[in-house]
């Protein structure tokens, strides 16, 4: 089946996952959206209904269905992608997220009845994933306070999935936006700050935050600019291992970030079967105004640059792709952030002197030691016909 009749076959039965704050009754419903689009939904599941088997691809693929749609934000189009690695079945993408920075980087209409008919009628694309390993697509599943509360069994079984890995689509984080999740996401909090509670939340996890000593080791990597101490030199399989003190890393996949703000990291593809590394160092007080003053100034640089390489009437395909590539390239060497490091590499290994927390796609799934690494097959996306990715 080619692939313009693998995205129609798309039409129905389809696998429809979504998570909990995916529209409900009325126009953004996900089961009427598809319906209004031609696409019959075969088995619909909460994504928490995904949290407690082995990947379900294959069984879908035998049982007849022709794509797998995820309704919802980054981490439901994480969950779902978990599900597909390996398989040929498509994933569509129904953005109802907050940000929906895997959808905006795939150029997947935010409008929902678009994003249906991109569903019904588009064609599939391969989209690097990133993998971690181990993870799992539960949220806090291998955190201490989850396995107190679990049998013998139950752990095992906990265990082994998360020995096969989880796919982000977007990015994979640890560091001080971890620390602000978990104060965010608290009910409590939520109850007590109400339209306040991210703001309360980012206060607290800044003031709390203590940088993160932490080791990583990289496997065909380089590092882009030139390297600081802690660095070891690249051996002649481009391995480089690097310790230093962090507030944040971010392993990015896919470029856009920010939500409606549109940012792109500059440099990151989706088809270059490269991770991208951002490290945020430990800074010297003393300098942080110096610093802030910088990411302001360069955020801004890169918005303005966005915004004139999409302006109307830009030339749709003026380069092939390995043109691009140099040219992305080339982007990601001369954009600097002040006390920001970064490495482009096939796989890491991230080490830590004591377990840390890891999101993947904005979901707490994975803790460390973690090796991160390209998903050995892409995930196959169906995007609307002639989608620039």
């Amino acid at each position: 089946m080619s692939d313009s009749e693998l995205a129609k076959a798309g039409r129905g039965p389809v696998v429809l996952v979504r998570s909990p704050h995916a529209g409900g009754a009325g126009r953004n419903d996900p089961e009427r959206l598809l319906a209004d689009a031609g696409v019959r939904v075969g088995l619909s599941l909460q994504v928490s209904d995904l949290d407690h088997n082995f990947p379900q691809g294959r069984a879908w693929r035998a049982a007849g269905f022709a794509a797998a749609v995820a309704a919802g934000g980054d981490g439901t189009l994480g969950a779902v992608a978990s599900q597909l690695v390996g398989t040929d079945l498509p994933l569509g993408i129904l953005p109802l997220g907050t940000s929906n920075d895997t959808a905006r980087s795939l150029n997947v209409p935010l409008d929902l009845a678009d994003a249906a008919r991109a569903i019904a009628n588009g064609a599939v694309v391969p989209v690097d994933g990133g993998q971690a390993v181990p993870a799992t697509t539960e949220p806090l599943a291998l955190s201490p306070e989850s396995a107190a509360a679990r049998d013998v069994a139950e752990t095992e079984r906990i265990a082994a999935r998360a020995g096969q890995g989880a796919i982000f689509l977007h990015a994979l984080t640890l560091g001080l936006n971890v620390e602000f999740a978990r104060l965010a996401t608290d009910i409590a909090r939520r109850q007590q700050w109400g339209r306040l509670n991210y703001a309360a939340s980012a206060l607290e996890a800044v003031r709390q935050f203590r940088p993160l000593p932490l080791t990583l080791r990289f496997r065909e990597a380089r590092e882009l600019g030139p390297a600081a101490p802690g660095t070891e030199r690249p051996d002649a399989q481009e391995n480089i291992t690097v310790r230093l003190n962090v507030v944040q890393i971010a392993v990015v996949n896919l470029p856009v970030f920010g939500g409606a703000m549109n940012l792109r990291v500059p440099g990151v593809a989706p088809h270059d079967r490269l991770l991208d590394f951002v490290v945020i160092e430990a800074f010297d007080p003393a300098g942080i105004r110096e610093i802030v003053e910088g990411w302001i100034g360069a955020l801004a640089r890169l918005a303005e640059r966005f915004g004139a390489a999409h302006a109307p009437g830009e030339a749709s395909e003026a380069v092939d792709r390995g043109t691009a590539r140099e040219a992305q390239r080339q982007e990601a060497e001369n954009f600097a952030l002040p006390g920001v490091r970064r490495f482009q590499a096939r796989s890491a290994l991230i080490e830590s002197p004591h377990a840390l927390d890891v999101t993947l796609d904005g979901e707490i799934r994975a803790r460390t030691p973690v090796e991160i690494r390209v998903a050995p097959e892409p995930v196959r996306v169906l995007l609307p016909p002639g989608a620039r990715v």
